[in-house]
């Protein structure tokens, strides 16, 4: 099980990690990629907003 500290950083890298992938992005493909990844990002945050409704 990670520890919150562990779990923090690993969210702080991968929101890093998708600035840098925005900032990067020049062509059509890259903007789709990041426009996937936010697409994933709101699916998991919906998926988790539902199991709290329950």
């Amino acid at each position: 099980m990670e520890t919150p500290a562990r779990k923090w950083l690993s969210l702080a890298a991968e929101r890093e990690a998708l600035t840098r992938m925005e900032d990067a992005a020049r062509t059509a493909e890259d903007f789709e990629a990041v426009i996937k990844q936010w697409d994933h990002l709101d699916e998991n945050r919906e998926r988790q907003e539902r199991g709290h409704e329950k």
